[in-house]
């Protein structure tokens, strides 16, 4: 096609340069999203933006990813919308290999917007095998665009035109998609649906091991690598499989404390901490049970051989972390008092999951929580684990003695 430069027929594909870091970043969740709804294997950068194949090496979807906020980004002359069908349409015509596409291969324009507009041309190409055949569709549209002053769009329109079979074979295929909610609240639910119940209480720490994993065989890869991005469900399997095979089963048990232990906890400093924001008995109580069970827990199966001081240093550091986070949403309006706002940040912290890596903590996940967090609110304020639920709690506790 004159007029058009295809320089660069031999070494690339219109359409699958690599894209500026906004497009790749949608690009692996696309691709993940796929993977979890079953596709066999799919490719990054390769056909275009996201190519999905079946288990015979058939192409049997391409996908280009259209990220502007424009309600127009498919009007009567847009590139977004005539640029992509010639692309496609010139990658098949130029394809030695034909029967490398299945013989239903959709190609579909996967919009960010969900509120897009349809114009009169996007209509009558969705129309073709429907209620139009190619050369009526064609004809609309060629009035439709008749005042385009875009020499490039008139010039792509008449290489479409020009290749009828190939044309009408992808536009008949040829379709809009728009995200439920956007591309990773999408891709959040159907992992929720997925895995949600096969882990249960474990499913959040499952779910950023899959993303971390998944992350990490895309990432690494640089120009022409990336370009030979494939993702597999085997891929996807082994992420499950090593999951399942490397986190060791630990049962948290919340045992009873004697009249002497008691005792004894009574004068440690994770009490003193919850006297401090004026907590009632019950509540120190079942503070005192978690933490014993967690001390427990500690010294006598996750350090027994289980998991590193070090991984468990990071999980403390995690914890703490998440509770420097909820100390920054707690709201004076709402709690106006130092005790109430502390009452409500230990009370927080116990919805926070306690994960070790490569342990499945068993148990109630919310003693767990209370009792990992009591630990650290039993450590001298020196120590980088150190917390505390009274917004001055180092101040008011600073000449606490266990001896009083």
């Amino acid at each position: 096609m004159e007029g058009i430069a295809h320089e660069n027929r031999q070494n690339k594909k219109r359409g699958s340069q690599i894209e500026i870091f906004n497009g790749f970043i949608k690009q692996v969740p696309r691709a993940m999203y796929y993977l979890l709804d079953g596709a066999f294997k799919v490719a990054i950068e390769s056909e275009d933006d996201i190519a999905i194949y079946d288990n015979t090496g058939k192409i049997i979807k391409i996908e280009q990813l259209k990220h502007k906020r424009s309600d127009n980004v498919l009007s009567n002359t847009s590139d977004d919308l005539w640029g992509t069908l010639y692309n496609w349409i010139y990658n098949y015509v130029e394809e030695p290999v034909k029967n490398k596409y299945s013989d239903n291969c959709a190609f579909v324009i996967f919009l960010r917007n969900k509120n897009y507009k349809k114009s009169k041309c996007l209509k009558e190409l969705l129309s073709l095998g429907q209620d139009t055949n190619f050369d009526q569709m064609i004809e609309n549209c060629e009035n439709y665009i008749k005042n385009c002053k875009n020499d490039d769009i008139i010039k792509k329109f008449n290489y479409i035109k020009q290749h009828k079979q190939e044309a009408t074979k992808i536009i008949k295929n040829f379709s809009v998609v728009t995200p439920q909610i956007n591309i990773s609240c999408d891709l959040n639910n159907l992992i929720a649906t997925t895995y949600g119940n096969t882990y249960g209480s474990d499913f959040l720490f499952f779910a950023n091991t899959l993303n971390s994993e998944y992350h990490k065989l895309i990432y690494n890869r640089e120009e022409e690598a990336l370009k030979k991005c494939v993702i597999t469900q085997e891929n996807l399997s082994s992420i499950q499989a090593k999951y399942d095979k490397f986190r060791i089963k630990v049962q948290f048990i919340q045992g009873t404390l004697t009249e002497k232990e008691l005792a004894q906890l009574h004068n440690e400093l994770f009490v003193a901490q919850l006297n401090c924001i004026d907590c009632d008995d019950s509540i120190i109580l079942s503070a005192k049970k978690s933490y014993k069970s967690w001390k427990n827990c500690e010294e006598k199966d996750l350090l027994s051989g289980k998991v590193t001081q070090e991984l468990l240093n990071q999980t403390y550091s995690n914890l703490k972390d998440n509770w420097e986070n909820e100390k920054l949403q707690i709201s004076p309006i709402a709690y106006p008092t130092p005790e109430q706002q502390g009452q409500y940040l230990y009370s927080r912290v116990q919805e926070i999951p306690v994960n070790v890596d490569g342990i499945d903590l068993q148990g109630d996940k919310r003693a767990i929580s209370r009792g990992a967090y009591n630990y650290l609110a039993n450590k001298n304020f020196d120590n980088e684990y150190s917390v505390g639920w009274h917004p001055k709690y180092k101040e008011h506790l600073k000449d606490w003695d266990s001896n009083e």
